[in-house]
């Protein structure tokens, strides 16, 4: 069983800790004499799927979940294109500060199951 295009990229980002947000845009109903074969208004959805923090995706279709998919679709094609560099560049903007001498003495005394005491 395959994975929708929106389960998967939601899948894949939670497992790289970067947010997504899906926002609709748009609805643009189309009258009928566009083509000839409707016999009803076509209402075309538009979404942005917001990627993080830096990086959007524009989708459209004819239900809001085609609109969605449609966004999901162009974040995949991204990430499989740019895979290796993204995940590089997202990983390198997190630095953590550098622990001190005294986070380290606590975290080994707590890992021996050692209490430490402090005098004031």
């Amino acid at each position: 069983m395959s994975l929708s295009p929106t389960v998967a990229l939601n899948t894949w980002a939670a497992q790289h800790h970067i947010p997504t947000k899906y926002v609709l845009l748009n609805e643009q109903y189309l009258p009928s004499s566009i083509n000839p074969l409707w016999n009803y208004s076509q209402i075309i959805y538009s979404y942005r799927l917001y990627f993080g923090h830096d990086l959007y995706f524009d989708g459209h279709g004819p239900s809001h979940q085609q609109a969605r998919i449609n966004c999901a679709c162009h974040a995949l094609n991204f990430i499989q294109q740019n895979q290796l560099s993204f995940v590089l560049s997202k990983s390198s903007q997190v630095t953590c500060p550098p622990k001190s001498q005294i986070s380290l003495m606590y975290e080994r005394a707590k890992q021996l199951g050692l209490s430490v005491e402090t005098e004031h």
